[in-house]
């Protein structure tokens, strides 16, 4: 729902998995994951697709003041960018698809956003 930010939820969704007692090397695989897609859609909305390379020279300054409501073809873009442009790993690539997806699914039960996202993402063969 517009109006809803990554900072926020990232809070929620991170609390909820410490109650599910996941471990803590998860948590925080879960949050860098979220943090660097925030940080990603944060550099697409507001200096564009064509600015990526240019500021994505340091993630650690990432933004998490962008809304959580995106689409298939925006998450999709993101994977390519980090396949293609940045070369991760079919490996990497797999659990960041399983970080979304998790975040996505708390975020979509929790009616934060009107459709889940993630459902049509298919996960790189190994």
């Amino acid at each position: 729902m517009k109006g809803d930010y990554f900072s926020e939820w990232l809070k929620r969704f991170s609390y909820q998995l410490k109650m599910r007692n996941y471990s803590q090397r998860t948590i925080k695989s879960y949050e860098a994951t979220i943090k660097i897609f925030a940080y990603y859609m944060w550099i697409v909305r507001n200096k564009g697709q064509d600015k990526l390379s240019v500021f994505w020279t340091d993630i650690t300054k990432g933004r998490l003041d962008t809304e959580i409501d995106v689409s298939t073809a925006q998450i999709n873009d993101f994977l390519m960018f980090i396949s293609n442009e940045k070369e991760y790993k079919p490996t990497t690539l797999r659990r960041y698809i399983s970080s979304l997806s998790s975040f996505y699914k708390f975020c979509y039960t929790q009616e934060a956003i009107g459709s889940n996202p993630m459902i049509s993402i298919d996960r790189p063969k190994l």
